[in-house]
């Protein structure tokens, strides 16, 4: 007899997933690519188009080419839903999946983080330039957040395929941009709008700047944060392209301050001339990072930076470390070579010296000594 009612019950509960499922592949069908650019629009305020919306078995969709205008762009977004699927207007999600994402996160003159592409004095000739209806020129825009009769997102699983993620900082004299590629992401409880979450994640990526040492190197970072309480505790490694570490850090921030201590590898600290710009005069830390590098030594330190996690600064940074070679033979050979460095600096220094006497001593037309 409670063999026969537990057979009933499993197979009631059969019949109700059953239309369950067949509900939801007739509502994608008719109505899924409407719908979904109607709720993304409704909560993030921007035009948003998509290719297409598919059913994927069993509580899933497919968005092909999503793009939220100024926000964020994929290829394609799968999403698997959790059960509720749907209680009041909040939408849970057991995983999701997206390919060949694009996003741009920019700090203003005034500090302020934003996302997507807001138009400033720098980015306004460019193309991808964009500005809100509602925002005013030169105005920042804040960070999206849901109107309050939008829908809330609570997502467990989430996974990144060959992304892109491009950092612009206008609140600086000289404007940064840093661009990490092919970025590969597993990342563990999200929601939007924020909330007090301890989000678990583990990024590898290409980093590309001009304007930053390790340019072409991978970026492995690892552990959680809570964006919303200002909490972060992880590990960094940046990998160059030989395979050597150039830096590891340890990374821990509690309510906004944000602690990074690790290594260094201060052999490759170079910096490159942009395209176009123009050669600064010879100083004498060129001269040091110059001779350094070429010396063949191996430049090892160990750093420690304060500063806030919402507002990154490496205004107040300490060092300690040693200067080696990998061949010791080769030691004394190296430090020579960095004597002829300081020689030869000195020698343009006597002749710079020396051409501006002569030039001081010749008289000036219409001027009487």
């Amino acid at each position: 007899m409670t063999m026969r009612i537990i057979q009933k019950i499993f197979i009631w509960l059969f019949v109700i997933m059953a239309f369950v499922v067949l509900g939801f592949y007739v509502f994608v069908k008719l109505n899924g690519k409407q719908f979904v650019e109607e709720r993304l629009r409704e909560t993030f305020q921007r035009e948003v188009q998509t290719a297409e919306v598919r059913f994927i078995f069993p509580l899933g969709l497919r968005i092909d080419r999503l793009d939220i205008k100024g926000l964020f762009r994929a290829r394609e977004i799968r999403v698997q839903m959790a059960l509720p699927v749907v209680l009041g207007r909040q939408v849970f999600v057991a995983g999701m999946k997206i390919e060949e994402p694009f996003l741009v996160l920019q700090r203003t003159k005034n500090a302020q983080l934003i996302v997507g592409e807001v138009e400033t004095d720098e980015s306004a000739k460019g193309p991808a330039a964009h500005v809100p209806a509602d925002t005013k020129k030169n105005e920042p825009q804040k960070f999206p957040v849901a109107a309050a009769e939008a829908f809330s997102l609570v997502v467990d699983d989430i996974e990144v395929h060959n992304g892109q993620f491009q950092f612009i900082d206008h609140s600086k004299e000289k404007q940064l941009s840093l661009t990490l590629d092919q970025i590969q992401l597993k990342a563990q409880s999200l929601a939007y709008p924020l909330r007090s979450l301890n989000t678990r994640f583990n990024l590898t990526a290409l980093m590309t700047s001009e304007d930053i040492p390790f340019s072409g190197s991978q970026v492995r970072t690892h552990g959680w944060i809570n964006w919303w309480e200002r909490n972060l505790d992880g590990t960094l490694e940046v990998l160059e392209p030989n395979g050597m570490v150039g830096l590891s850090a340890d990374l821990n921030a509690q309510h906004n301050d944000l602690l990074i201590k690790g290594k260094a590898n201060m052999s490759h600290l170079g910096k490159k001339s942009k395209k176009g710009e123009k050669e600064k005069p010879f100083s004498i830390e060129d001269l040091i990072v110059e001779a350094l590098k070429t010396s063949n030594l191996e430049i090892n330190a160990d750093f420690a930076v304060k500063t806030k996690l919402d507002n990154f600064e490496l205004s107040s940074i300490s060092f300690t470390g040693s200067v080696g070679s990998p061949d010791s033979g080769a030691l004394q050979e190296n430090l020579k070579n960095i004597g002829q460095k300081f020689e030869e600096f000195g020698k343009k220094l006597i002749e710079k010296e020396s051409g501006e006497n002569v030039n001081a001593m010749v008289p000036q037309e219409g001027v009487v000594k």
